[in-house]
C-alpha cells in the first residue's frame, strides 16, 4: 500500500480535473462517456474517455507554495492509501506488474481509501493507457472486487465527487 497526497482544484466542473502531486501538475479532460459497464454481477460503472496532460511545476513558485501549504481554499488536499497494479497482455496471457513498471500499454487497477470532511471514502478505478486495449480477465476482476457492491450512482470521477461534496 502506498500513501500519497494529491491536491485537487475544486472548479465544480465534472469534465475537468486538475491536481498537484509531487511537483507535478496533471490536467484531465473527460471527452466522452461511452456506456455503462457491468464488471461483475454486483459492480457497475461508467466507461469514460479522458485526455491527460502532465508536466512539472516550479517548486519555488509562490502560487505553487501557497497551494501546497494549504493557503488556497479552492484547492482540496486528499491524503490517500492506494493499492495499484498495472495489467497488460503478453503472449495471450494477463500479466500483473507493480505501478512503476514502464509499459507501452495496459490497464492500471487502483483501489484507494481516504478521509474527507470527517467521512471515510473508497475509490476503485480502471485506467487504460497506450494504443492497445488490454482485455481484463474476468477471474482477475472477480478476485479484486470480491463481493463489493458498486452501483452506477456511485460511479463518478474525482472532479464529479468533489463537486458533489461541495454542495
Amino acid at each position: 500500500m502506498e500513501r500519497r497526497e494529491d491536491i485537487y482544484l475544486n472548479i465544480a466542473n465534472n469534465n475537468i480535473g486538475i491536481k498537484l502531486r509531487e511537483e507535478k501538475i496533471e490536467i484531465k479532460h473527460r471527452v466522452n462517456t461511452r456506456y455503462r459497464n457491468c464488471l461483475t454481477s454486483l459492480a457497475s460503472g461508467y466507461i469514460e474517455d479522458w485526455t491527460r496532460w502532465s508536466f512539472n511545476s516550479n517548486p519555488s513558485d509562490l502560487e505553487y507554495l501557497g497551494i501546497i501549504n494549504g493557503e488556497r481554499e479552492d484547492w482540496i488536499t486528499i491524503s490517500k492509501n492506494r493499492n495499484a497494479v498495472y495489467i497488460t497482455n503478453m503472449s495471450d496471457k494477463t500479466v500483473v506488474f507493480p505501478p512503476n513498471k514502464n509499459l507501452d500499454f495496459g490497464c492500471q487497477v487502483e483501489y484507494s481509501n481516504f478521509s474527507l470532511k470527517g467521512e471515510q471514502w473508497f475509490t476503485f478505478g480502471l485506467e487504460w493507457f497506450g494504443e492497445s486495449l488490454v482485455k481484463l480477465n474476468q477471474d482477475l476482476v472477480d478476485d479484486i472486487l470480491g463481493k463489493t457492491h458498486l452501483t452506477l450512482k456511485q460511479s463518478m470521477s474525482y472532479p464529479e465527487f468533489l463537486k458533489k461534496m461541495d454542495q
